[in-house]
Parts: C-alpha cells; structure tokens; sequence
C-alpha cells in the first residue's frame, strides 16, 4: 500500500531531489506563455469559433447575459432553450470571463492560455514525484512547446481543462488526499463526457491501494459535486442526465444513415436524420432527442456487433494520425491549423515513441502508472464511442510528452556524466604528466 515503508514516500524514486523551485516554474511558465502567445498570434490570427467550439461559446455567452446554460443548439431556435449537450464546467469558467472581460474570442483564448500554462505546471510536478527534477523540468519544456497541445489552447474548448484537473487528480492521489483528489475526479466529470466511468476507476484505484474506507472519502465528494448537475437536469430537463450528448456521438458514429455514407455524420444537421429526429425537434425535447438518437445506434449496433470492432480500429488508426489526411475536415472544425499540423507532424510521431519508451523506463513510479492509468481509460472509452478527432486525443499527447521528457532527461543527463568523465580522466592524466615532468629533473641529479 502507499505510504507504508520508513520515511520514503512511494510517490518518490529514491536518489532524486523532489522540489521544483519557483525560479524553474517561473521559467516553464514563461515559456509556455510564449509558445501559446505566438501561436494565437500568428497561428489563429483570424480564428473564429465553430462546431463544438462555437457551441462552448453560445452557453458561455447566454450564462454572462444572464440566460443560465442555454442554447440555440440542437434545435436552432431564435431564442435560446436550456440545455445539457455539454457538461457544465467548462463553459460556466468560460460564461464568467465573459461577464468579466466582455464576450470575446480573445477573452476565451486568454483563458484557455493561461489553463495551457496550468498543464505545463502541474506536468513538472507530477514528473518530478515520478522521476526527479531533472525530468520535471524537461517534461514542462516538452509540454510548453509541443504542437498538438498548443493547438488545444486556442479555441474555447474543454480540453485544457480536462488536462488540468486530470493532473491535479493525480498528483492529489500520489499526496495522499483522497478527499481533494474526488472533487476534482467530479468535477472532470462535469468538464469531459467521456470522464463519466472515471469516478469507478479511480475508486478501484484506492481500494486496490488504500482500502474501502479511503474508497469511500474519494467518492463522496466527487458524488457531493456531481448531484447538483443532475439536480438541475432533472427539474429544467425532465431527466436525471449527465449530458445528452451521448445519443448524438453513438448515431454520428453507428446509425444506419451513417454506415450506409461510411462517414462520421451530423445527426441534428444532417438531412438524413429528419425522419428520425422529427417528433424530438418539433417537441423542442433535448432528452427525447438523445433517446431516439443513442436507441438506432445501439439497435444497429446489436444487429451488427462487429461494427464496434472495425469503428474502433479506425479510429485507433485516426488517433495516431498514420493517415493525416483523414482528420483535416475535424482539425478546421476545432479551429486548428492544417498548414501548421502537417509542418509539425513528424514531430507528433517522434514523441509518441519516445513517450512510449520514457514510460517504460519509468514504470516502477506510482505516478507512472496512475498517469498511465488515466490515460488508458480517456483512450479507451474514446476510441470505440466518439469521432476521433486529434484534439481528443489529449490525454494521451500529454502522457507521451511525459514520457519523452524522461528519456530527454536521461540522455541529457547522461552526455553531461560523460563529459564529466571525461574532463575528469584528462584532469588525472595532467595531474601525472606533471608529476613525470617535476621527477626528471631529480633522475638527471642523482645521474
């Protein structure tokens, strides 16, 4: 179990210095605003949101115009109707901005910089409990820079915060905080609808660890933060939901309409879906419409199982980016550069096998495998159910650049003991040579 054993914290390998000074987080901080100031600058210099990030946007601006979490999306109306396509968190951090600061995409853009610069961070600090300060510091360089990340932080969309909290959640479990580490679980779960199953896992997580009981002071929390969300839904909604987003992902993916184009389709735009979406739209019924959806997809799905299978493959294969050109209509929809993607990739795939490598060499750490761990399950639960996109494979960008961050740390380190060595062996080599040279004048003497 952690904790036990002497004074050594198991969240911390032996022989390395574990405290990050805030003179090193003040230099990651300020690189990774730069990367992400030049990036918005240069990169998303005409940017305007769309699809899901336009989405994030409406809730956002109808919360600071006093509206409550409402929309014109799915049913496209004049006014906005109250909603629960997406999870709250993002777009009530972003609806209080916007109260703040004005409703502008700059604003969102600020906010989602400075949650970049948050990932940094709190990357630096877990890596520094999985492998020292060494390593942190160059995982928070990796972070800062790396292309498919700073793509993330630039549009209003959720996964910079997702980032966030994920990280925060794990470095909370590796203090010992079961407490703390549930809140923040419940509230991933009210950022990321693809976070619903976390809670479970990382409760077996602490039973596997700690026991029952500190299962219990991880789960209450996260249920505490969670009910109010479903509260709400069942009394403005009509349905104790989370989200009624999944009924949309599961038809885009598996309904008749979308195996019969063999494509990713838009079941509240696309004009093949009328038929289907006909009594939910007219009813104006968000519930009903994410029932009628998730029900042909999962009737389509009983009737042709292996559908799953070869879905998540190509999705698997999407995810990894072996064929780019698949994901250029979902990266201009998230609001993120084609040009710059393609000019980055080789860079993308040089860390993904390095992150892999990094990892295994660092996988005796808890915080390896709690990372790992979290990060399994986003991948997982991503693949087979929502349209890969390269913006949802977060988690799984950041864990790589973990992992190269170490093996980065390790080959820089180890050139440095070598030239160490080096100077070290020329150092006694002198040392001799001027010893020999001082004795023959005395050999010449005593001739």
């Amino acid at each position: 179990m952690l904790g036990a054993g002497g004074n050594h914290h198991p969240g911390h390998p032996a022989g390395y210095r574990h405290v990050v000074s805030r003179r090193q987080l003040l230099a990651l901080v300020l690189l990774a605003l730069t990367a992400r100031v030049l990036y918005n600058v240069i990169v998303l210099a005409d940017y305007t949101p769309a699809s899901d990030a336009h989405h994030y946007h409406d809730i956002a601006r109808n919360l600071a115009d006093g509206h409550g979490f409402a929309s014109t999306f799915p049913f496209s109306d004049a006014e906005p109707q109250a909603t629960a396509f997406r999870p709250p968190l993002f777009p009530a951090v972003l609806g209080a901005f916007y109260a703040i600061f004005g409703v502008h995409v700059g604003v969102a853009q600020a906010l989602n910089v400075t949650l970049g610069i948050g990932v940094v961070v709190l990357a630096s600090l877990v890596t520094c409990r999985m492998a020292g300060v060494g390593a942190a510091l160059a995982v928070g360089a990796v972070v800062a820079i790396y292309p498919p990340l700073l793509a993330n932080d630039g549009p209003p969309l959720a996964e910079p915060l997702s980032l966030c909290l994920l990280l925060l959640g794990v470095l909370l479990l590796l203090q010992d905080r079961p407490f703390a580490a549930g809140a923040v679980t419940g509230l991933q779960v009210l950022t990321k609808p693809s976070a619903q199953g976390l809670v479970l896992v990382l409760a077996a997580w602490v039973v596997w660890h700690w026991g029952w009981r500190r299962a219990l002071t991880f789960l209450a929390p996260a249920v505490i933060v969670i009910v109010p969300w479903v509260v709400r839904n069942e009394l403005v909604m009509g349905s104790p939901v989370l989200v009624t987003s999944n009924g949309f992902n599961l038809a885009a993916l598996y309904s008749p309409q979308s195996k019969e184009a063999g494509a990713w389709l838009d079941p509240v735009n696309d004009s093949r879906f009328e038929e289907v979406r006909r009594d939910a739209t007219a009813a104006e019924d968000e519930v009903a419409l994410d029932e009628t959806l998730r029900g042909i997809a999962l009737d389509e799905l009983r009737a042709h199982p292996f559908d799953l299978i070869e879905r998540s493959a190509r999705n698997a294969v999407r995810s990894l980016d072996l064929f780019p050109g698949e994901n250029d209509g979902a990266e201009r929809l998230d609001g993120r550069s084609v040009p710059f993607r393609y000019a980055t990739l080789w860079l993308t795939w040089m860390v993904f096998g390095a992150g892999v490598a990094g990892l295994v060499l660092a996988r005796r750490a808890p915080a390896t495998r709690l990372l790992v761990l979290c990060t399994m399950y986003f991948t997982v639960i991503s693949i087979p159910f929502s349209p890969m996109a390269p913006r949802l494979r977060a988690p799984l960008d950041l864990v790589c650049c973990v992992g190269a961050g170490v093996v980065l740390h390790r080959l820089t380190s180890r050139s440095v003991e070598e030239e160490q060595g080096d100077a070290e062996i020329i150092d006694l080599t002198d040392a001799a040579m001027a010893r020999a040279t001082d004795q023959l004048p005395q050999h010449a003497a005593a001739r």
